[in-house]
């Protein structure tokens, strides 16, 4: 996989999931997930995968192991906090909300409350 334009406007699913899981992660290096790094949740690797990167990605999840329950606890606090579908919701709808629009009218949307 490249890094490209369409790369970089990813929203993984899946990322958001594992982290309220609690889970430690290995993942490519891209926007949206940046927080691998930051918060200390895992490993990132470069694209293209090379395998020594991968090796020690694995190896640092490995030194984590001591770790396990207290870095669960605050992923899982990260994600509650950052990325659940009512935030998104209340982006987006904010979003709707700035462009001021007859077409982009809220009151389309009453079951959501922002």
């Amino acid at each position: 996989m490249l890094k490209t334009i369409a790369t970089y406007q990813l929203c993984p699913i899946k990322f958001y999931e594992t982290l309220g899981l609690g889970k430690l992660l290995i993942t490519t290096d891209i926007p949206y997930i940046n927080s691998i790094k930051e918060m200390d949740f895992g490993a990132t690797v470069s694209l293209p995968l090379k395998k020594q990167e991968i090796i020690s990605a694995i190896e640092k999840i490995y030194s984590m192991s001591d770790q396990l329950e207290s870095k669960r606890k605050s992923i899982i606090k990260y994600a509650k906090n950052n990325h659940t579908w009512d935030l998104r919701v209340k982006e987006i709808m904010s979003s709707v909300n700035k462009l001021n629009s007859p077409q982009c009218d809220v009151q389309m949307f009453p079951a959501i409350k922002v």
